[in-house]
């Protein structure tokens, strides 16, 4: 029992962040009936934005303050939304379906390792220590407050009247003018939330952590938020359910056989994606 409850608290961390970046990826799988596959590079990248920012306004030996931690969070926020304007264009060129998660998939594992290779926020190719270290029930307090948050402003997106009415008239040119639904511009902003919701799951991971991983902008984590985005296609609560879940069964499955993580997760997203239809 104490080593489940230990495990359980070991994945915390990981299943707040996934939380916080699926709830933000609803809308446009929900109502959009798409879904982007840059989540992995607006979650890392968030990550390293909002470490780089603390390594630059925490001063040494502090703990960092309550605006100073913030201002990391804006900055990821705000960077992984800039980075989601080529899917921003792939919508405006009418890219739809799978066309536009393809398109979304190759810019996002580009860009991701453009940025590592040319070291663009460190020297250290792997990732980097970050100053603002919170204790962590402090941390996981500001967290949750945050997905609190990030919950509040999909849920008006997502259960407002324009994106339930895209939810049955996308595919309709003519209802959605009848209906006064522009299709692209409610696209866009989901898309904008995805990034910048995912950007600051990110963060908190990282500041739960302490660290940055370049790993975080690989396959692994794309496949951990797109599982959890799916499991929690019933209800924005199922989120928070679904990645604790997932946080916990992979170290299961590393301790068990490592490289089998990947692909018996994969093979979950098979089936979940196999069995509903958006």
């Amino acid at each position: 029992m104490k080593g489940f409850l230990h495990g359980l608290l070991s994945a915390l961390p990981l299943g707040l962040a996934l939380s916080i970046a699926c709830v933000g990826a609803r809308p446009m799988l929900k109502r959009g009936g798409m879904l982007s596959l840059s989540l992995a590079l607006y979650f890392a990248f968030g990550a390293y934005a909002a470490g780089w920012a603390w390594n630059k306004i925490v001063p040494p030996g502090s703990t960092g303050s309550l605006h100073q931690i913030l201002a990391g969070f804006l900055v990821a926020v705000l960077g992984a939304a800039c980075l989601a304007l080529p899917n921003l264009f792939a919508l405006r060129w009418r890219l739809r379906g799978h066309f536009y998660g393809l398109f979304s998939l190759a810019y996002a594992f580009g860009l991701w390792s453009a940025i590592v290779n040319l070291q663009i926020f460190t020297k250290d190719f792997d990732g980097f220590q970050i100053r603002a270290v919170w204790p962590r029930p402090t941390a996981i307090v500001l967290v949750t407050v945050l997905l609190l948050l990030t919950l509040a402003v999909v849920y008006k997106i997502e259960w407002g009247w324009r994106g339930t009415s895209l939810d049955w008239i996308r595919h309709n040119v003519h209802d959605q003018a009848i209906y006064g639904i522009n299709e692209l511009r409610l696209l866009t902003s989901m898309e904008l939330v995805a990034a910048g919701a995912t950007g600051l799951a990110g963060a908190c991971y990282a500041i739960l952590l302490n660290n940055t991983q370049r790993g975080w902008g690989e396959p692994g984590y794309l496949v951990l938020i797109v599982l959890a985005t799916l499991l929690s296609a019933s209800h924005p609560w199922m989120a928070v359910v679904s990645s604790t879940a997932l946080a916990v069964i992979r170290p299961m499955i590393s301790l068990w056989y490592a490289p089998a993580d990947l692909v018996v997760l994969g093979l979950a997203l098979f089936l979940v994606s196999a069995h509903r239809r958006w």
